[in-house]
C-alpha cells in the first residue's frame, strides 16, 4: 500500500513539477518577444492605417521572417565556407535558396498569423477583464506590457503543449527551410 501511495505521490510530483518549469520557461521565453511586439507596434501602426489586421501583420512579420531564414540558412555556409566550388555553382546555389527560402518565410509567416491571432485573442480577454474588474477606460503603460508579457506567456505554453504532442512540428520546420 505504501510503496502504490508513494510511486502516486511521485508521478504527481513530477506532473507538478512539469507545470512549474513550463510556467518558468514560458514566461523567460515570452519577455524578448514582449520588446519585439513593442519595436514592430510603430510599423504594424503604419500598415493598419490602410490595410486589414491580417495584412498588416503579414507585410510586418515577413521581412523579419526572410531575413531571420536567410541567417539561418546562410551563415553556416558562410563560417563553414562553400568549398572548392565553381562561382557560377555557388551564385546558383545561392538564387535558387534565396527564392525557396522567400516561399518558406511566407510559410512561416502564416503560422506565425495563427500565433499572433492566439495572443491577440488572449490579450484582448484579458485587457478586457483587466478593465472592468479595475473600472477603468484606459490602460497606463506598465499593465499593458504585463498584460502582453501573460498573453504571450499562455500562448508560449500553449505552443509548448502543442510541441510535446506533436514533436514532429519541429522537424517539419526544419525540413522546410533547409531542403
Amino acid at each position: 500500500m505504501n510503496i502504490l501511495l508513494s510511486t502516486i505521490l511521485e508521478k504527481v510530483g513530477y506532473y507538478l513539477l512539469f507545470i512549474i518549469k513550463l510556467i518558468i520557461y514560458s514566461s523567460i521565453f515570452a519577455v524578448p518577444f514582449v520588446f519585439i511586439t513593442k519595436l514592430l507596434t510603430k510599423r504594424y501602426n503604419l500598415y493598419i492605417k490602410k490595410k486589414t489586421f491580417i495584412v498588416s501583420v503579414f507585410l510586418t512579420t515577413l521581412p523579419i521572417v526572410y531575413i531571420l531564414l536567410l541567417l539561418i540558412y546562410f551563415v553556416p555556409a558562410v563560417i563553414y565556407n562553400f568549398g572548392d566550388y565553381f562561382l557560377l555553382m555557388v551564385l546558383q546555389t545561392v538564387v535558387v535558396n534565396i527564392f525557396k527560402l522567400f516561399f518558406s518565410a511566407i510559410i512561416f509567416t502564416f503560422l506565425l498569423i495563427i500565433i499572433v491571432f492566439v495572443t491577440t485573442g488572449i490579450y484582448e480577454n484579458l485587457k478586457k477583464k483587466y478593465l472592468k474588474k479595475k473600472r477603468k477606460k484606459k490602460m497606463g503603460a506598465k499593465e499593458y506590457n504585463l498584460l502582453l508579457w501573460f498573453s504571450i506567456t499562455i500562448t508560449a505554453i500553449i505552443l509548448f503543449i502543442i510541441y510535446l504532442l506533436f514533436p514532429i512540428i519541429l522537424s517539419l520546420l526544419v525540413y522546410l527551410i533547409y531542403f
